[in-house]
């Protein structure tokens, strides 16, 4: 896969065509992981299932099953006596709506016996129209960051196009987040449906890009990769708040720890300038997560 200069499109490129081999509608209850994970279930088993995307499923992590940040909590609970189940149910490229479809279709495994229930969502539902956009004019953002009006850039390529295809990605993800909150939402009423006394927890988003300055200006706009994404993920997380509160569903801030750390918590940190096509955790920004969420669902 040709690498990204400007920024990590893995969640967009890499997690989408192997979302297709996985099935962004989730997976079937008739199927070998489930039986293997019902072998496991007793009555004393506590059910924990971590709902969301690549971040949840442990994308690029060498080995995931271990390393990503449900397998970490799954692990404390096991450490604190718990004779836990783990099902691990994030899906490359998943959008909030996705989720809800598969919640609602009953194609999440384990999740009407749920006692813990974790989300990792909305990362693709605030950014994956504009990560398409920046996809599309990589080239452009690297060599020309800076450029404005004047600069030869619009030469290379037409200036209405550009506009156009960054309000048309601006739209997508505003129609996304607004359907944002009731995706959310809805999907907790479900879940506490069949399983009244399950807690729940939901992290805020952390942003992928929040020291990239890669701009272009043009007809009065301008277009900052780290700065569009942090609009775009503090609105997420204004709605994560909303719907924590309302709901009465535990909050774990993994905005402001990654925000607060100076470890090596994304892949594309591993790069100068960021220049690198992986904006995944690594293994200590899954221990991050881990840790964000076992404080609030256990210390608190």
């Amino acid at each position: 896969m040709k690498k990204w200069k400007a920024a990590g499109l893995i969640t967009v490129a890499g997690a989408c065509v192997i979302a297709i081999v996985w099935g962004l509608h989730g997976r079937t209850k008739n199927n070998a992981k489930l039986l293997q994970l019902d072998e496991q279930v007793s009555d004393d088993s506590v059910i924990y299932v971590a709902l969301g995307d690549s971040i949840t499923y442990g994308y690029s992590l060498e080995h995931a099953e271990n390393e990503r940040f449900s397998a970490r909590i799954a692990a404390y609970m096991k450490q604190q006596g718990m004779q836990v189940v783990e099902c691990n149910q994030g899906v490359n490229g998943q959008l909030s709506g996705d989720m809800w479809q598969n919640i609602k279709k009953d194609k999440v495994d384990l999740l009407d016996h749920a006692d813990y229930v974790t989300f990792c969502i909305g990362t693709n539902d605030a950014l994956l129209p504009f990560e398409f956009f920046v996809m599309q004019y990589e080239d452009y953002f690297y060599g020309y960051s800076g450029a404005g009006d004047d600069s030869l850039l619009w030469g290379k390529i037409n200036k209405k196009t550009f506009i156009r295809d960054f309000e048309e990605a601006d739209r997508s993800a505003e129609d996304n987040l607004n359907r944002f909150y009731n995706n959310l939402s809805d999907s907790i009423d479900l879940i506490r449906k069949d399983s009244p006394d399950c807690r729940i927890a939901i992290m805020t988003l952390y942003n992928p890009y929040r020291n990239m300055d890669y701009e272009i200006s043009a007809g009065g706009i301008t277009v900052n990769i780290g700065q569009y994404a942090e609009e775009k993920i503090s609105q997420a997380n204004t709605i994560i708040r909303t719907v924590c509160k309302e709901k009465n569903v535990v909050l774990a801030d993994c905005y402001e720890a990654f925000a607060s750390s100076n470890d090596i918590v994304l892949n594309n940190q591993n790069a100068e300038n960021y220049i690198d096509p992986d904006d995944h955790p690594t293994a200590v920004g899954q221990q991050l997560i881990a840790d964000v969420f076992i404080e609030a669902l256990f210390t608190k």
